[in-house]
């Protein structure tokens, strides 16, 4: 989520300037927190909005764009894993200081709990889905001219 295309960017290091977009679409749409403040809970609605941002952002930039069922899977995905697991244990949200302490300087948050479950795949899917439902981007590739064609067995979706 805050690395760049491979096509349009740089697809291995931390980009601040993707994280910043992610932390204003928080500021927006994000839960409100007792201990860390207003709109400061990462949430589906937040993600969503941003991985549909990311999405028009490449397909827009990159003429060869592949976003098919699997590379859409897997996007999604990583919203799942994220929500579920780097939400604090304790209270099961996703704090911004929480997030920038993961990903921006790759350690754990003070006063951060693991899960106190294990978690699944099925956890991982259910989020991913309702992050998708909220905002979908069907699978689909850039035509030649740039214009997005959706897969044909999604076509009717």
């Amino acid at each position: 989520m805050t690395r760049q295309d491979w096509a349009i960017g740089d697809n291995i290091h931390f980009q601040p300037e993707l994280f910043a977009q992610l932390l204003d679409i928080v500021a927006q749409v994000g839960n409100d927190s007792e201990v860390t403040g207003p709109k400061s809970i990462v949430n589906v609605e937040a993600l969503s909005q941003f991985k549909l941002k990311r999405f028009l952002e490449s397909q827009s930039q990159n003429v060869e764009l592949q976003y098919h069922i699997g590379r859409l899977t897997l996007s999604y995905g990583e919203t799942g894993f994220t929500l579920n697991f780097f939400a604090n244990g304790t209270d099961g949200t996703l704090s911004v200081p929480a997030m920038t302490s993961i990903f921006r300087d790759q350690k754990f948050a003070p006063n951060w709990f693991r899960r106190s479950s294990p978690g699944t795949i099925d956890l991982i899917g259910t989020s991913a889905g309702q992050v998708f439902i909220a905002n979908p981007v069907l699978p689909g590739a850039n035509a030649p001219n740039g214009t997005y064609i959706i897969d044909q067995d999604f076509a009717g979706a």
